[in-house]
């Protein structure tokens, strides 16, 4: 039996236990990647504003694209990611106007990317150890989506339902053919 991980004072934390349960795999479904994940939330055309934006030009954006998040990108590349947080954390309550305020000065500096074939669980990981909510997915340094912990959480429910598809498949073939038993 395999040693538990524990923490400094001797007892079992509760995230080292959930790290240490093996992941759900199926031999025929493949583990899904930031590239699946950015594919399931329809076609790859990325909100962007750029650096000399203003909050309420870059709200304007989301609200006309449906989303929470915009990437804030310069000639030189991503400079930052502007979130409905950010403006509830950082404009809201400094009584900061959104039409005079420059989305670089409250947008989360660029801290996280990852590339398209980078797996759900590095993605999840990332967010956790920058304290993010959305991850940039760069191919080759070139910007194709942004994902949102709610993206990823879709993607990983879809992943487990397709693992469960399969597991009863696998299951009622084996019935039909008399050697699985209950």
């Amino acid at each position: 039996m395999a040693a538990s991980p524990r923490t400094e004072s001797g007892e079992q934390g509760v995230l080292a236990a959930r790290l240490a349960i093996p992941e759900a795999q199926h031999p025929r479904v493949p583990e899904p990647t930031g590239k699946t994940a950015l594919a399931r939330s329809g076609p790859l055309n990325v909100a962007t504003v750029g650096e000399e934006a203003t909050v309420l030009d870059a709200l304007k954006v989301m609200a006309e694209r449906d989303t929470a998040a915009v990437a804030v990108v310069s000639s030189a590349g991503i400079v930052g990611i502007f979130s409905e947080r950010d403006h509830a954390r950082n404009c809201l309550p400094a009584n900061r106007t959104a039409k005079d305020t420059p989305v670089v000065d409250i947008m989360t500096p660029f801290v996280a990317g990852v590339a398209p074939a980078d797996t759900l669980r590095r993605c999840q990981s990332l967010m956790n150890e920058r304290h993010v909510t959305h991850l940039a997915v760069l191919d080759q340094g070139r910007l194709v989506g942004l994902l949102s912990e709610a993206d990823l959480l879709a993607a990983r429910i879809a992943y487990f339902e397709r693992i469960f598809q399969e597991t009863e498949m696998d299951q009622k073939l084996l019935f039909l053919r008399g050697t699985y038993s209950c």
